[in-house]
């Protein structure tokens, strides 16, 4: 190990028959005799000189401090350089920045791991767990695993060594890894920080993670834009007055090797190594740390908040407010609202529909007091109706527009089966406009005692969507409860239906657009349709769940 060598470098710097140099070769020689396998250092030297040997050094980050590790880079160079063996020298990103490089040497990143290799570094975990206990060594390993698989956010981070150790400390000392991913990522934040090197000079755990999340809010909320990637001076800049007279550049390079939250990848820069560990940080500061003025300014500057480089960070703001309470929390959503101002434009109500309706994902069960979100959300079946069109709305903002408007618009306005204008006379039978809305079919259900069809608790929150997973004799059972008379319709019929002059389409009887013949038409408001498309070769369809993966 490095620190090995760093120590064995330090204790015998001036002692009798060792190097005169600190950054002699011949210290690795010295070092392996020192470690008591019986062989001296002349024959290691030998070794040393032999193209057959390999030699493995491991963790070059581990250094006492950059003095000593620029001086150990310089050691290693020059032993690659005399000596014709082959050197493997492992660091943390970061560790080697700015350090001289001998040509002999090649950068090698190691790969994420993959699935298997995540799972058997899992059996490994759990069997050195309960090393004389195989039964409960299959049982914790059965359980992590399926926590580590639980969400794709933490099968990401298992792909990094370092994360999925974290993981499975966490997984030990909780007995569970927590749902809520605020909640995740700060035991994993916490686990980094307590974790590093405690000497007399470092500042606390508790402290080092104040001035990351000082530094993590200012590169969020960047007045260019969110930065990814900070030079090194405007890091500085950033958590220079928060450290009381330490110097920000040593607390940097430092933190990098000691927790590994931040790294330097590339000379004179700084980022998170996980960039949802900067979102993260930067909503806790200003949730917790920052007044409600000084949250109101980063709320309503400029459009940053629409950004997809925001999304996440609003969605974790969200997090981090409900564990301050209700009220926080309400307050939170009161100033995204007004940041839309007092008469917003209807892009400008769809835009913050949106956006509220992402953050919500994370907050189960919780409702949006303000009466503002409602109405807007109320008044949302006019992105369907054309009224969007070219005012710059991404597919993103419309489809999660189109979700908050499903779970909370008005269900009365849909059409059913007993109504007249349900129904479309094509030749010498009738066909419904639309499919059969999740709405109506729980009606049936209700009033037959039909079995629910599978994933029906995730369809009932979508009850203006098209209704899922019904088998062909469900449907014929909801066609005889609606009426003896309606059926399914014949392969000829739903053809006819499809390709015929006589069918409206789903926004009217124009033509579709030969620019996005289908992409604003599937958003049909109430009447959520299947919308075709003749062509030289039949038809072509596309349906709600179709376009959104559902």
């Amino acid at each position: 190990r490095i620190v090995d060598l760093d120590n064995f470098i330090t204790k015998r710097e001036n002692a009798t028959g060792m190097p005169a140099l600190p950054d002699s070769p011949a210290w690795i020689a010295h070092l392996l005799a020192d470690l008591d396998h019986g062989l001296d250092a002349a024959f290691l030297l030998r070794k040393l000189k032999s193209p057959d040997t390999l030699v493995l050094l491991d963790g070059l980050d581990e250094a006492l401090n950059p003095v000593r590790r620029r001086c150990l880079a310089a050691l290693l160079g020059k032993a690659a350089t005399e000596y014709p063996c082959s050197f493997v020298l492992t660091t943390r990103p970061g560790a080697d920045t700015g350090l001289a490089h001998p040509a002999s040497f090649v950068t090698e990143e190691i790969a994420p791991l993959d699935d298997d290799s995540v799972e058997q570094f899992l059996r490994d975990w759990s069997g050195f767990l309960f090393p004389d206990d195989a039964p409960s060594a299959e049982r914790h390993f059965a359980d992590l695993n399926a926590q580590v698989r639980a969400t794709s956010e933490i099968r990401e981070m298992a792909g990094n060594p370092m994360m999925l150790t974290a993981l499975a400390v966490i997984h030990w000392n909780q007995k569970r890894l927590p749902n809520d991913r605020a909640e995740l990522y700060d035991s994993i934040l916490d686990w980094l920080a307590i974790s590093r090197e405690q000497r007399k000079d470092r500042l606390t755990p508790a402290r080092c993670l104040e001035i990351l999340r000082e530094l993590a809010l200012g590169m969020q909320t960047h007045p260019g834009g969110r930065l990814k990637l900070a030079e090194w001076g405007d890091a500085v800049t950033l958590i220079d007055a928060h450290l009381k007279g330490k110097p920000a550049h040593d607390f940097l390079d430092q933190e990098q090797l000691d927790s590994g939250i931040v790294v330097s990848r590339t000379p004179g820069t700084i980022e998170f190594v996980h960039l949802t560990f900067q979102e993260y940080l930067a909503a806790r500061e200003l949730v917790e740390n920052r007044s409600e003025s000084e949250q109101r300014e980063v709320l309503s500057r400029g459009d940053f908040r629409y950004t997809v480089e925001w999304r996440e960070f609003l969605r974790l703001l969200g997090s981090c407010s409900r564990a301050q309470g209700q009220r926080k929390t309400q307050a939170l959503f009161r100033m995204i609202l007004d940041a839309a101002g007092p008469n917003p434009a209807f892009v400008g109500c769809v835009r913050t529909v949106a956006l509220i309706w992402t953050m919500l994902q994370d907050l189960r069960d919780f409702i949006v007091t303000d009466e503002r979100y409602h109405e807007w959300v109320r008044s949302m079946d006019r992105i369907f109706d054309g009224a969007a069109d070219r005012q710059g709305l991404d597919i993103w903002t419309r489809a999660t527009a189109a979700e908050a408007w499903e779970s909370l618009g008005d269900t009365s306005r849909l059409r059913l089966p007993s109504d007249p204008d349900y129904w479309i006379r094509i030749g010498d039978f009738e066909i419904g406009r639309c499919p059969v809305t999740v709405f109506e079919y729980a009606r049936f259900l209700n009033a037959s005692g039909h079995e629910r069809p599978q994933c029906w608790e995730e369809q009932v929150r979508f009850p203006l969507r098209p209704v899922v997973l019904v088998t062909r004799q469900d449907a014929r059972s909801y066609g005889h409860w609606c009426n003896p008379r309606i059926r399914l319709p014949t392969d000829s019929e739903w053809n006819w239906a499809a390709d015929s002059a006589d069918a409206d389409y789903p926004w009217g009887s124009a033509e579709p657009d030969p620019i996005a013949p289908t992409l604003t038409a599937v958003l049909a408001g109430p009447r959520l349709s299947v919308s075709f498309r003749r062509g030289p070769r039949g038809t072509v369809c596309w349906t709600w769940p179709a376009m959104f993966g559902k």
